[in-house]
């Protein structure tokens, strides 16, 4: 049975209580006794990508910042041409290893964290993109490792990210305005993805989470240095988030015996309604990325159709 969010929110709060005491705790200790594991200084983008039609402007967006990428690519066989001409011509400017492959997200994490060689690692996906000017960029993310014991200790850094709505004139509400992760974080061989449902909810989809060891390190910056386009997506992509949240109510799951049987019969049934359904507020004072100029001031609709120039079968019209 599914717990009340309430519930659920006071679990992760006493959770996160007891984890940060630890943690502050445990790491010096660790490291008298521990040597650190031996990387090339520096920082291994893991770019996660399936059917991601921001590929390009998220790759761009932090090509100038690390010292290699590693991209593994799950997309359909529609998107992997396109994705092709990408890689090539970023390997002109950046060492990348690419690798098309059918994953799972959490399988993909882990391939691509195990192909890295730095010390740091930058988790990204291909709708992310970050800023490349001002007291935003991400440049300055970077700089603050050189604030932290970084070569001494392992860490998990966590910043923020500004959550898109259905275009670049809106956001989501502000209760999940901002998508905070440790969004950068030590290499380590024993810091590894694992997919799990939410504690407290067994009904709920499966999420990849990071499980950092405990002499990690934790530390927030409260900040956001770019956006995530998770909404500005085409219809096919939009109608499996929809439909995720259709399967999280008990009375629609009962009728069916798997997630498999209910997107079968669901997928084609579903309305515009539901498929535009996140509420969003009108974005006041968000900086729009230099690499996202294009599509400043677009409704979905218009920016579909711009996209639709490397993407033929993006728009159809729907909104």
């Amino acid at each position: 049975m599914d717990l009340p969010a309430y519930i659920r929110r006071r679990y992760w709060k006493a959770k996160g209580i007891l984890g940060n005491v630890i943690r502050s705790l445990y790491p010096p200790i660790y490291m008298a006794v521990h040597e650190k594991e031996s990387f090339i200084d520096g920082i291994s983008a893991n770019v996660v990508t399936k059917d991601d039609i921001w590929l390009k402007e998220s790759l761009y967006s932090i090509k100038d910042y690390v010292h290699e990428i590693v991209i593994i690519d799950s997309s359909s066989t529609k998107y992997r041409e396109k994705n092709n001409d990408i890689i090539n011509e970023l390997k002109r400017e950046i060492e990348v290893k690419y690798i098309w492959k059918d994953l799972n997200i959490t399988e993909a994490r882990n391939l691509a964290q195990s192909l890295s060689t730095r010390s740091y690692i930058l988790h990204w996906d291909g709708d992310m993109i970050a800023y490349t000017e001002g007291i935003e960029s991400i440049e300055r993310i970077f700089k603050m490792l050189n604030e932290f014991e970084y070569k001494k200790y392992y860490y998990e850094i966590f910043f923020l990210l500004i959550r898109m709505g259905y275009s670049l004139m809106t956001i989501t509400d502000k209760d999940t305005r901002y998508h905070r992760e440790a969004w950068l974080y030590s290499n380590s061989k024993n810091m590894k993805w694992i997919s799990k449902s939410l504690p407290l909810s067994p009904n709920a989809r499966k999420i990849d989470q990071p499980l950092f060891p405990i002499y990690y390190k934790k530390k927030i910056v409260n900040e956001p240095f770019g956006l995530h386009l998770h909404l500005i997506q085409p219809k096919e992509k939009l109608i499996v988030k929809a439909l995720y949240g259709l399967w999280m109510n008990p009375s629609i799951r009962e009728k069916f015996n798997n997630y498999e049987e209910f997107y079968k019969i669901y997928s084609n049934k579903i309305s515009s309604d539901l498929i535009f359904e996140v509420k969003e507020i009108r974005a006041e004072n968000i900086k729009i990325p230099s690499l996202l100029r294009e599509y400043q001031g677009k409704t979905y609709n218009e920016i579909m159709k711009i996209k639709s120039r490397e993407y033929p079968w993006v728009y159809d019209g729907i909104k």
